[in-house]
């Protein structure tokens, strides 16, 4: 590793042992001139470029982002109750409302036995067995590579929060499936759909865990894949299976959606600035180009 020339604080003279106490530049490896040329990048914090400490004992939230998780939850609550006892009390019964029908019944009508495998796949995503599975797979190995609980709180904190919305809801809206033949049995009420709003919550709290922890195409590519199409995916197969009006999805994934953002806000609110963006993937990069 080339040791760069730092300047004594104290008689302003260059030091030329090598090393500065608490600073050393990290020149990523690559041209030096030209429009393609690395800027080299000032390490003030020696320690983010060694491997994550364990950090157990830090708490993901403070009491202003608990306090914001609560407002969401009553907020969110609220507004859905309020927008499903219009859709259940006018819209339902309106021209509008039966337009939202005729898209399940136009789906109805063009069922075959390869979409009928698919969406059924695509459904069973967000099943609670699987949901399950997920948080038993994906919640150890994220502890084991970040060593704290901010990124595992974004992603399965946010499904507390989108359960609770979702079920409260549930308890006073009763809206009434699709007048179209169920693929599937269920014992809670259309309005809103709580495979879909669970999905959304899980891949976009991924891909946001992902694109908090790197600047990588390939790992930021698919972070935007998880998010766009693990909604979308559900929100089909729900729908075409008789399960859901395009209302009932559109209102999961907002609160998946919002269940997120707001997770997102509260976590951050603990982080210092350099722990985010992919800042410690891009200092480990840099300082393997050194060795």
């Amino acid at each position: 590793m080339t040791n760069t020339l730092h300047t004594d604080p104290d008689s302003g003279h260059p030091d030329h042992t090598g090393a500065a106490p608490s600073t050393r530049t990290i020149r990523p490896p690559g041209p030096t001139t030209g429009p393609n040329r690395h800027t080299a990048v000032l390490v003030d914090r020696p320690e983010l470029v060694e491997p994550p400490a364990i950090r157990w004992r830090e708490s993901p939230i403070d009491r202003t982002g608990l306090g914001m998780i609560v407002a969401t939850y009553v907020a969110m609550t609220g507004v859905m109750i309020a927008i499903g006892t219009v859709i259940v009390e006018w819209w339902d019964t309106s021209a509008l409302g039966e337009a939202d029908a005729d898209v399940n019944r136009w789906i109805e009508s063009h069922r075959t036995g390869w979409l009928t495998t698919v969406s059924e796949h695509m459904s069973a995503i967000s099943d609670t067995d699987h949901k399950i599975l997920y948080g038993v797979v994906a919640a150890p190995l994220m502890l084991w590579l970040f060593r704290r609980w901010h990124e595992w709180t974004i992603v399965f904190g946010g499904l507390f929060l989108e359960v609770s919305i979702f079920m409260s809801t549930q308890l006073v809206v009763g809206r009434e499936r699709p007048p179209v033949e169920m693929l599937e049995q269920s014992h809670t009420s259309s309005f809103p759909s709580g495979h879909i709003a669970a999905a959304t919550t899980f891949f976009v709290g991924l891909g946001v865990v992902i694109l908090m922890r790197t600047h990588r195409t390939a790992p930021r590519v698919t972070a935007w894949v998880l998010m766009i199409a693990g909604p979308l995916a559900v929100a089909w197969g729900r729908v075409y299976m008789g399960m859901h009006y395009v209302t009932d999805a559109v209102a999961g994934m907002t609160i998946g959606v919002v269940v997120v953002a707001v997770m997102y806000r509260a976590v951050m609110r603990t982080l210092p600035p350099d722990e985010c963006a992919g800042r410690h993937d891009e200092l480990v990069a840099a300082a393997k180009g050194l060795s």
